[in-house]
């Protein structure tokens, strides 16, 4: 299994599960409960693929489904999430959500400079490291 994406289980993990696999690429998920007295009630979401080579095509998914997603309201509420960066509680009804990350969803691999998301481990074009 190939560890493709980590990211903040929300409805969009599994609507890009669902994605992946409705595009015959094998996609599961795996969640992550935070350690023991971190009362976050964040959990994280790890999408694995089955093949590695499919990882550029599954890229490209996600940043359909990513481009998708609603930018600035609660999925818990529809409250507005304007004014709020990165993980955040909704202050209408508690629920963790990501509210919009404003022009820093990208970053450029530093070894082809293509845009790739920041949630990515490797580079989508390359398969360049995009971390330490």
């Amino acid at each position: 299994m190939y560890r493709f994406l980590t990211m903040v289980d929300t409805p969009l993990t599994w609507t890009l599960v669902q994605r992946l696999q409705d595009a015959g690429i094998a996609a599961q998920c795996t969640v992550e409960h935070p350690p023991a007295g971190l009362c976050t009630g964040i959990r994280q979401a790890i999408i694995w693929l089955e093949d590695e080579s499919q990882r550029g095509e599954a890229a490209a998914i996600y940043r359909a489904v990513f481009a998708e997603r609603p930018r600035s309201a609660c999925p818990g509420c529809g409250y507005s999430l304007s004014g709020h960066v990165g993980v955040v509680r909704c202050p209408e009804c508690g629920r963790p959500t990501v509210a919009p990350i404003p022009d820093v969803e990208d970053v450029p691999c530093p070894n082809c400079r293509e845009p790739v998301p920041v949630s990515f481990d490797l580079c989508w074009n390359c398969g360049e490291t995009m971390r330490p």
